[in-house]
């Protein structure tokens, strides 16, 4: 396999980037660029420098609409694959959705083999009450640990009859579980009652407040240059990032410069 520059990578899942927004520009779905990728659009005019991965974030509704518009689109990409936070069998089930090029090998740190992707993060609506939402997502990271930890042991256990049909039945109650929760949620709290928007599937336990913002934030947008095209961003971005990030223009210290997601990236 002929290995993959940074910069390479970047510009691979760039492309990935181009093909979401030309799906969400032609159908009006609402997104903007998040996290690192948005300090890369703000700070750079394009990646920070040592990033190695693009992250998007959606608010539900626009996000369901986009998984509808793929799921009729699926015979016309050919190495673009999607794996939603919905698919039992997703690879970050319950948490984020990725969009893959097959054609790549990506290593995790944690020795998770994939290929090269963009991460879509999903913003739910809810209440303005902090303690009711920090229990939601610390119920749901339970049920997401069990789920994940029922879902290693079936390929630990593939060759064990009993445990292997065990463990696909945990894996099934505790996802079907997971998901009627977040339905439940979803169906009390929406755009039409609330005021605010949370990360409420992701894996920001710890920090969880910084994922917690007004519903302002995701509703308007403006184009900004990224790599020399013009994507969307939050136009809340000073607000959105200053909050999450502090002082995000100023530049990390160099021995925290190097790429997070990445040891080793391959054309198959």
């Amino acid at each position: 396999m002929k290995e993959i520059s940074l910069r390479e990578q970047q510009l691979i899942s760039l492309d990935i980037l181009t093909y979401f927004d030309e799906i969400c520009e032609k159908n009006n779905i609402k997104y903007s660029l998040g996290g690192g990728t948005l300090i890369g659009a703000v700070r750079h005019q394009g990646f920070i420098p040592w990033d190695d991965d693009i992250d998007v974030y959606m608010l539900r509704d626009e996000y369901l609409r986009f998984i509808q518009i793929w799921k009729d689109k699926d015979t016309e990409h050919s190495y673009y694959k999607l794996s939603s936070a919905e698919d039992i069998n997703g690879t970050m089930v319950g948490e984020i959705t990725k969009i893959f090029d097959t054609r790549t090998y990506l290593l995790e740190p944690n020795g998770k083999e994939n290929s090269i992707f963009i991460d879509i993060f999903i913003l739910d609506y809810v209440p303005n009450e902090p303690n009711l939402i920090f229990q939601m997502m610390k119920k749901h990271r339970r049920l997401k640990l069990r789920l994940t930890s029922c879902r290693k042991k079936i390929y630990k256990y593939k060759d064990n009859k009993i445990l292997h049909r065990l463990f696909t039945k945990l894996t099934d109650y505790f996802f079907n579980k997971m998901t009627k929760n977040l339905e439940l949620f979803r169906l009390k709290y929406t755009g039409n009652n609330c005021d605010y928007i949370c990360l409420v599937m992701s894996d920001y336990y710890g920090n969880w407040e910084k994922s917690y913002m007004p519903k302002e934030y995701f509703l308007q947008f403006q184009k900004t240059k990224f790599e020399n095209k013009l994507f969307p961003i939050t136009s809340f971005y000073d607000q959105h990032l200053t909050e999450y990030y502090g002082n995000y223009m100023e530049l990390p210290p160099e021995k925290d410069r190097r790429s997070h997601h990445t040891v080793k990236v391959c054309w198959k």
